[in-house]
């Protein structure tokens, strides 16, 4: 719905949307549900520990997600993550003493739940891979429009619908550690599918990527049930309340640290990719004039990308604009070089050349034999010749091939210079697209090492505390 939101309206509605949908799900709870309540809990807020938590989230957050943009070493990002650190600590000395605190933390004495807990916190990080990431580079690197990049994604909140359910059934037979960990280890090898995708890769082996995502993240949504399977009934609430905060804030901090390091690893990218685009303008047999003007392009492009790096359209017009300008130098004749060596090209560029010195010298010798043409028509062997006053029309036609012939060799030499530009251009695509790419997949690599480190974890999510 967001895509096609994105597609015929404004980006707007994406908020305005949840309106009606949230509005059918309190409907829907409050005539499907029966409430439970903590009967020892207190009405008091705990205003202490809302502002802690609140505070220290942000802080670390801003810090986390800002630090390329403000530089790490600045004072904002600097104070940012430590203001967030030290109210983090601070929050949990104050819900530790605090007599109804907002989290109790000995909820986490019980190790199904603190497993569970860490299971759904993983989760929500890894999700930011093919809800966020993927969905960037699906529209920033493909250029696909936000409903078709929708479209692909799509599949991973499908599938969730089936294996939802169907991980609820297995859990109830075969317990919900196989599921849990099962999902962690699904969810793993779907990040290192992800990790595969390159730019040619067709959209049907996209969506199967998509639908293991979807089966691994539907599994690991087991440990929400897991996590309140041993609390006290009457902590059922806060139980459900800490394991879904707890995606929350994995989603928030895997959006704050992938992009981050997403950003950097692209950053990386392209200060290589100008490098090398440099290089390949370099050594590729154009005119002195066409490099001049290609490094000048080339160094505007990526300067205008670092700018307005989440502009799309922008960088777009700057290697359009990039295109035309070399195009532009490349009509130029002045510095034109030969044709590469073993060419087809620097080959009739040669036998043009052959025949056009072979033209001058004829040429030249029609010029001298104009010269004595009177003293050799007086000499009584030449008295007969009755074709002599056609020599002027030859020399002018032999003229003409030379000039036509010039013309021949350095229309040749343009043609080669183009292949050589067009030749330039693909380098520069394929390694821009194998750098931008690779940039993406050390990003899904880490993420699926990190889910795959910790899913041992989920072999803890029924475990009562005794």
């Amino acid at each position: 719905m967001g895509g096609i939101i994105l597609k015929y309206a404004s980006w707007h509605w994406v908020f305005g949307i949840n309106v009606p949908f949230s509005l059918l799900a309190l409907v829907l709870i409050s005539i499907s549900t029966k409430e439970s309540y903590d009967e020892t809990s207190s009405k008091k807020i705990d205003f202490f520990g809302i502002s802690t938590l609140s505070i220290s989230l942000f802080g670390i957050t801003f810090g986390l997600l800002k630090g390329n943009e403000y530089g790490w070493h600045s004072i904002i990002i600097l104070t940012s993550i430590i203001i967030g650190l030290f109210t983090i600590a601070l929050f949990v000395i104050i819900e530790r003493r605090i007599a109804y605190p907002m989290l109790d933390l000995h909820l986490f004495a019980e190790k199904t739940f603190s497993s569970s807990c860490i299971v759904y916190f993983m989760t929500g990080i890894t999700l930011t891979c093919p809800v966020l990431i993927f969905n960037y580079f699906l529209q920033n690197v493909l250029n696909y429009q936000p409903l078709h990049a929708a479209l692909l994604i799509i599949p991973v909140s499908l599938t969730v619908v089936i294996s939802m359910p169907l991980g609820t059934k297995i859990a109830q037979k075969a317990g919900p550690v196989i599921i849990n960990f099962g999902g962690m280890l699904i969810t793993g090898l779907s990040l290192l599918l992800l990790a595969l995708v390159k730019v040619s890769t067709p959209n049907s082996i996209i969506v199967v990527f998509m639908i293991i995502n979807g089966v691994g993240f539907g599994f690991t949504t087991q440990s929400i049930v897991s996590s309140v399977k041993y609390l006290p009934k009457e902590k059922a609430g806060m139980g459900s309340g800490i394991i879904n905060a707890a995606r929350q804030i994995g989603a928030c901090l895997g959006i704050a640290v992938l992009v981050t390091l997403l950003n950097t690893h692209i950053q990386t990218a392209k200060a290589q990719i100008q490098q090398k685009s440099t290089n390949i303008i370099t050594q590729k047999n154009v005119s002195p004039h066409v490099k001049k003007i290609a490094r000048k392009q080339i160094k505007i492009v990526f300067n205008s990308s670092q700018s307005n790096h989440n502009d799309n359209t922008k960088s777009q017009k700057q290697i359009n604009n990039l295109k035309v300008k070399i195009k532009q130098a490349a009509s130029k004749i002045n510095g034109v070089p030969k044709p590469r060596a073993n060419t087809n090209l620097r080959m009739l560029y040669d036998n043009s050349k052959k025949i056009y010195q072979t033209s001058f010298k004829i040429y030249q010798r029609d010029q001298q034999f104009e010269k004595k043409k009177d003293s050799l028509i007086n000499n009584s062997n030449l008295k007969n010749v009755s074709n002599h006053n056609n020599l002027p029309y030859l020399t002018e036609a032999n003229r003409n091939l030379i000039a036509a012939q010039k013309t021949i060799s350095i229309k040749i030499a343009l043609l080669a210079q183009a292949d050589e530009i067009k030749s330039s251009l693909k380098d520069i695509k394929t390694y821009k697209n194998r750098q931008i790419t690779s940039a993406f997949s050390q990003i899904y690599i880490l993420s699926a090492l990190l889910v795959i480190v910790c899913s041992p974890i989920a072999l803890w999510t029924d475990k009562k505390h005794v």
